[in-house]
């Protein structure tokens, strides 16, 4: 019996280049998040997924009327709560490719869904582990699972 040989780089270079393109766009991210992120691209992560301000608030863990201060005086919001607003801009964006269109996406987001336990997927968007699990289901309906 005859072994292939192959260079021994051929799949690590093609690993390697997926985790610099990974890791360069998570350096992106933390430089926009010491930076600050202001409260007007909340607003426009709000608008962009149609919640309300108090929908929002609850989202990233403040009471409404703090909310709306920061986005009148557009202040920095918290790098935990910046982080939160960069995952669900990310799940928006996927959400829309994998759907086809932001309407699809949001339709989608609020349907309940027989693989989440019959949970709409917008109740999980709260936390970093509902995104995460919301990413998931996405991979599986690009790849042919129904949600």
């Amino acid at each position: 019996m005859t072994k292939v040989k192959e260079p021994p780089m051929a799949y690590g270079a093609m690993f390697a280049g997926s985790l610099a393109s990974e890791r360069s766009q998570k350096f992106r991210e933390l430089a926009i998040l010491s930076g600050g992120v202001s409260a007007h691209l909340t607003e426009k992560v709000r608008k962009a997924y149609g919640l309300t301000q108090i929908e929002m608030a609850g989202i990233m863990g403040t009471n409404p009327k703090t909310y709306r201060s920061k986005i009148r005086k557009n202040q920095e919001i918290t790098a935990l709560q910046g982080s939160l607003i960069l995952e669900l801009a990310e799940l928006m964006k996927n959400g829309e490719s994998t759907l086809g269109s932001r309407e699809s996406f949001l339709q989608w987001l609020n349907y309940p869904s027989v693989a989440l336990g019959n949970k709409k997927p917008v109740d999980l968007i709260n936390t970093f582990q509902g995104v995460q699990l919301l990413q998931s289901e996405l991979e599986s309906i690009a790849e042919g699972a129904f949600a």
